[in-house]
């Protein structure tokens, strides 16, 4: 993979951790992502120099926006209540560890052919992955994950995994079919529009009083979560999808630094030593992917 599009995923992976770590700090989560969508609508105006490409949109690719919307929808609810459950440092790498799945559905979909060397980075991705969620490296520890599936947040972050492997996929066709601008801030005001039934039914008290205590936080989130994906979609277009999103689990290790040193949030140094293992395979696929 080319260091100009290497340099693009971390761009988009740091600015990924930052407003997760907003959302993370909010009060009612729900209602702050919401609001980030809400943020979207602004970039509208923006979209009338896209006419001619929204008016010449095929039913397939309108087909493709909204399944897109509906899955980032459920990607958005269920990474909001693993936030409600559990810790930064410990949601986000599993919300995060997607890319063995995405790799498999980009064989299986897109007919995507990994080498040897970058099937090697993604599976030490995801290795690092698992290894940030465990509280020591005891064999009891190792193990103990499978058992942790039962609590709550650790299953709705394993479901954001799934989610995401699946809009990955998604998003890439989306992506040869409609411009990457285009695209993006389409799904966001369909999503949005999937979004508000169920955050009016959820949260409608609290939607107002999240904004009078966040509004500034909630505009940056929202430019900073277009930016950080219109970067992905880009780049979408020159690499294969499975190199992508493992590259972009470098933001695991900038979300367990974030949490244990600004949250204050524990086991630091096992935590770190998966970050080890997700950066071994970074610099794996980027050399040899």
């Amino acid at each position: 993979m080319k260091l100009s599009l290497i340099l693009l995923i971390l761009l988009s992976a740091g600015l990924h951790v930052y407003w997760n770590l907003l959302v993370k700090k909010s009060d009612e989560r729900l209602c702050f992502l919401w609001w980030m969508y809400l943020v979207s609508f602004l970039l509208l105006p923006f979209v009338i120099l896209f006419i001619p490409a929204i008016t010449a949109m095929t039913p397939l690719a309108w087909l493709v926006v909204c399944l897109s919307a509906l899955v980032h929808f459920l990607y958005t609810v269920t990474l909001s209540y693993a936030y409600d459950n559990g810790d930064l440092s410990l949601v986000y790498p599993l919300a995060r560890s997607a890319p063995l799945f995405v790799m498999l559905g980009a064989i299986l979909f897109l007919g995507e052919k990994p080498s040897i060397a970058g099937l090697i980075g993604i599976i030490l991705t995801v290795v690092g992955a698992y290894v940030i969620g465990l509280k020591s490296l005891t064999i009891r520890q190792i193990i103990q994950p499978m058992v942790m599936l039962k609590n709550r947040a650790y299953q709705l972050a394993l479901l954001t995994a799934f989610v995401t492997a699946a809009y990955s996929i998604i998003d890439r066709i989306g992506v040869s079919l409609i411009d990457p601008f285009t695209f993006i801030v389409l799904l966001l005001c369909v999503e949005a529009l999937f979004f508000t039934p169920f955050v009016m039914w959820k949260k409608k008290k609290a939607i107002v009083r999240e904004w009078q205590k966040n509004k500034k936080e909630i505009l940056i989130a929202g430019m900073t979560r277009f930016i950080s994906y219109l970067l992905i979609l880009y780049v979408m277009l020159q690499a294969q999808l499975s190199y992508i999103v493992a590259v972009r689990q470098i933001s695991i290790v900038l979300a367990v630094i974030t949490g244990s040193v600004m949250l204050q949030e524990a086991h630091l140094k096992t935590r770190m030593v998966g970050s080890f293992g997700i950066l071994a395979g970074v610099v794996l696929i980027g050399a040899k992917g």
